[in-house]
């Protein structure tokens, strides 16, 4: 939106970390006293990041994150088709998808209040049309804790990986997508991006008979590289093939992405 105003300021504050330039820290420290910097991605929509946070500064640095995941979704989606974001972050793909495909419905599900509020604020100021939800999907109802990974809250997880008794968590409310289907109001869905840190089998559990209904064509998931992983084990039992998703940035972390197609 041409509209939006990015000041000098935060102009610069970008430039120096998308460069990595000495002095990057310092001037953000004293220009902006640490507030958001508001850059444009590549793709045309305005975020307010933390460049400390590591989603928030490869986005700052390359202009999108994980883009291979945006394309697959920009081949599979149709006119009038809902979209769903799980594990939605600071919602780029969700707000992405809803800026390219304005007659797709969005629904960014993000249980971590402040990330889901950023959805909130970004789809405001971008004048989007994403509906958030703010529950971690499982496959069970109630609440848990979220572990939360300071510094990549894109790592916050269900479930404590390190076995760390110090590691700082919020308890959010946890719903199968097969309630939240039929309870609440939510849309059924036709193509999902999943990303929930581990949690994805869970999810997929929770999803009941939504996962083998023909409407749903695709799935966009992380995961490891193993074809016996039960991710990929559900999914082919629901009728899907599978391909690996080659990544478009310095991005790899143990994990890649894959699209399932029926």
């Amino acid at each position: 939106m041409d509209e939006i105003k990015i000041s000098i300021r935060e102009q610069i504050a970008a430039f120096l970390f998308r460069h990595q330039m000495r002095g990057a820290v310092r001037f953000y420290r004293f220009a902006l006293k640490q507030a958001r910097i508001g850059i444009r991605t590549k793709h045309g929509v305005v975020l307010r990041l933390n460049p400390y946070e590591y989603v928030d500064n490869k986005i700052i640095r390359n202009g999108y994150y994980e883009e291979e995941v945006l394309l697959a979704l920009l081949r599979v989606l149709r006119p009038a088709d809902v979209f769903w974001d799980i594990g939605a972050n600071v919602g780029l793909h969700a707000l992405t998808v809803a800026k390219l495909l304005p007659n797709v419905f969005v629904q960014a599900f993000e249980p971590n209040p402040q990330l889901a509020d950023l959805i909130r604020k970004a789809a405001r100021l971008n004048s989007l049309a994403v509906q958030v939800v703010e529950v971690a999907l499982d496959c069970d109802t109630g609440t848990a804790p979220l572990f939360l990974h300071e510094g990549n809250l894109g790592q916050s997880s269900l479930h404590n990986w390190d076995s760390n008794p110090l590691i700082k968590h919020i308890d959010v409310t946890t719903s199968r997508a097969a309630d939240q289907v039929a309870r609440h109001g939510v849309r059924a869905p036709n193509a999902i991006k999943l990303d929930v840190e581990g949690n994805e089998a869970r999810v997929l559990r929770g999803m009941g008979n939504l996962l083998s209904d023909k409407t749903l064509r695709a799935v966009v998931f992380e995961d490891a590289m193993s074809s016996t992983s039960e991710v990929k084990q559900i999914m082919a039992d629901a009728g899907f093939h599978i391909v690996e998703l080659a990544r478009l940035e310095d991005t790899h972390h143990g994990l890649e992405n894959f699209l399932a197609q029926r």
